[in-house]
């Protein structure tokens, strides 16, 4: 089963695509931090990225967080820690990662 599942990923380059698609989402996520400032630091590696927010009382992750759900995509969130976990698929196309930042810009105009 688990040599399998390394040929699938071996055979499908997932791991050079998903070298490139991070590159996409880290330049994605980092135009947010330029817009909004409510973000304090994106951060990531390969695929896998976190949005910090700056603490504030008036600021509420929660809303964000379940508005994003709401519009079809799903992160991980620490609420006491002000961040929003992404990790999408190996799989992920750049048109679905471009699409995910712009509802997630979408929504943080009217929270930042």
């Amino acid at each position: 089963m688990v040599n399998e599942v390394i040929s699938i990923i071996n055979d499908n380059d997932f791991i050079q695509r998903s070298d490139k698609r991070g590159e996409v989402l880290e330049y994605e996520l980092k135009s947010l931090l330029k817009k909004h400032r409510c973000i304090k630091a994106v951060r990531g590696i390969g695929l896998m990225f976190i949005i910090e927010f700056y603490k504030d009382e008036k600021f509420y992750l929660e809303n964000i967080h379940k508005e994003f759900f709401d519009a079809g995509y799903i992160t991980g969130v620490n609420i006491s820690a002000n961040i929003l976990r992404f990790y999408p698929p190996l799989t992920i196309e750049e048109m679905h990662i471009k699409s995910m930042v712009s509802a997630l810009d979408m929504i943080l105009l009217e929270y930042c």
